[in-house]
């Protein structure tokens, strides 16, 4: 089953830690260092596309690694990606552009707008779906199984409330969908009908959509497990739309210049007031327990350590991925794409975003070094690793404690706390708990990525680890994902 990708667990973002050019054209130290980067990357397997501005002024706009393999096509910042979960903050901004035009209102219950709504679930507001804290669980079916929109609604009042809705953030793409169905009955249009009219046509964006922009002209990447072609999320959707399993919580499909047309569009008023993008950033309520984010309308919210405001939002299905990052005060943003299974875009935008801001980085190997168990136990870094991965099958809280002073780097255990820290740990320990070592990729000077599987679920998890440069190279910076099970 293909789902949305969430941010989870004990995720330290590594840029909160510190706070395409012709011929005979002389490049900047920036546009230099992300081509270096990208290099990088592609070297070791990456593929996607990114985008990076200031402004006005694009510092790198291209594509790297292959769209089409068997084609021998290369990705471009015109090829056109699904963008999975990235997906909200245009749902979210349907909802802000209805409220606009007097047609609803976010403290509105969704019984005004869906008359099927059972009982237990007549107090929901738009704004408790807005920012996942309605009770609905995560997903009910696979994103490509057709369900008529009738049918899921009735689905989803007969579905069981994980929590009392308005108590707790649990992030659900059932809410978002049925924000779908809330801007299709109050419109009048269908969801992506209404998007291309009052969103997409406004800010210029002709290449972003579910089925009615003409990909036949453009090129669509396809997406990567190791050599295998799973194809495109465009193949997968009928001809008549998504799934609603997918529709309006996911996996529209977009280039980065759209994207970056859309940032533009955002940072004036030509879609959205200042009250509603207000709405939108303000927030709600944070992630998880200890977590640096909070949630909005559709994007997830951070202070930089230049106490500026950073609105976020990724997304993906385990074979592509996406990052969509804007330093909205700073006038900055980041997007990345990528095409290739287990390689997410959230591994390059930190990146990115801390060569803009002329932060120190960790440039990737020319090639990654893949370590067995016992080279990564004689290794410099490998001892903190190890210990990350035996405290995940512990519940005894000194023994976290104990890991997190000897183990994490003390400019983390100052800037967060001790409590904080080990409440960040524990949502990894409940993901992942015992698991068994299968590999680890040394990427650059002070990365690692590890695979392991859960003893409790038999998932597969991709651990990332960043240490810090000077000895004794503690833990700066954990991102855990789920994963498809690797090649053997």
């Amino acid at each position: 089953m293909m789902k949305n990708i969430v941010r989870i667990g004990l995720t330290i973002c590594f840029f909160l830690m510190i706070g395409c050019a012709k011929d005979n054209v002389q490049l900047s130290p920036e546009q230099t260092k992300i081509n270096t980067y990208v290099s990088r990357l592609e070297s070791q397997g990456y593929a996607g596309a990114l985008l990076v501005a200031k402004g006005d002024q694009i510092i790198r706009s291209t594509g790297f690694g292959l769209a089409n393999q068997e084609k021998n096509t290369r990705n471009s910042s015109t090829t056109v990606f699904p963008i999975g979960s990235v997906t909200k903050q245009f749902t979210a901004a349907a909802i802000m552009k209805l409220q606009m035009q007097g047609k609803l209102g976010v403290n509105d219950p969704i019984l005004k707008f869906i008359p099927e709504t059972s009982k237990d679930k007549q107090k929901i507001t738009i704004h408790q779906l807005l920012t996942h804290t309605a009770g609905f669980a995560g997903s009910m079916g696979d994103d490509f199984t057709p369900i008529s929109k009738e049918q899921f609604v009735a689905d989803a009042m007969k579905a069981p409330l994980m929590e009392q809705p308005g108590t707790a953030f649990m992030y659900s793409n059932i809410g978002y969908s049925l924000l779908g169905v809330i801007i299709e009955n109050v419109s009048g249009q269908s969801y992506e009908s209404f998007l291309q009219t009052y969103l997409f046509k406004p800010a210029d964006m002709k290449h972003t959509g579910y089925i009615e922009p003409d990909w036949k002209s453009t090129t669509v990447a396809h997406g990567y497990i190791g050599d295998r072609d799973w194809s495109t999320v465009i193949d997968r959707i009928s001809e008549n739309g998504p799934s609603w399993y997918l529709l309006a919580n996911g996996d529209l499909n977009s280039t980065v210049e759209d994207m970056y047309k859309w940032h533009v569009a955002l940072q004036g008023n030509v879609i959205l007031s200042d009250e509603a993008k207000n709405a939108m950033y303000t927030p709600y309520m944070q992630e998880n327990m200890g977590s640096a984010s909070n949630y909005g309308y559709g994007w997830y919210l951070f202070e930089t350590p230049r106490h500026t405001p950073l609105v976020a939002h990724n997304g993906g299905n385990k074979i592509f991925s996406a990052d969509y990052m804007r330093f909205i005060e700073e006038d900055v943003v980041v997007i990345v794409f990528s095409n290739v299974a287990g390689k997410p875009a959230s591994n390059i935008s930190a990146t990115v975003a801390r060569i803009v801001f002329h932060e120190p980085y960790d440039l990737p190997l020319d090639e990654a070094v893949v370590l067995s168990k016992s080279q990564l136990v004689d290794s410099p870094l490998g001892v903190h690793a190890i210990a990350l991965i035996d405290i995940y099958g512990s519940s005894d809280i000194a023994t976290a404690e104990s890991f997190i002073t000897e183990h994490i780097s003390s400019s983390i255990v100052e800037n967060f706390g001790v409590p904080k820290l080990r409440d960040m740990l524990r949502q990894d320990q409940n993901g992942i708990g015992d698991c068994t070592f299968h590999q680890a990729r040394k990427t650059s000077e002070y990365t690692l990525e590890i695979i392991v599987q859960s003893r409790k679920t038999s998932k597969w998890w991709q651990i990332r680890l960043k240490f810090d440069p000077e000895p004794p190279h503690k833990i700066i910076s954990i991102g855990a994902n789920d994963i498809l099970p690797p090649a053997q």
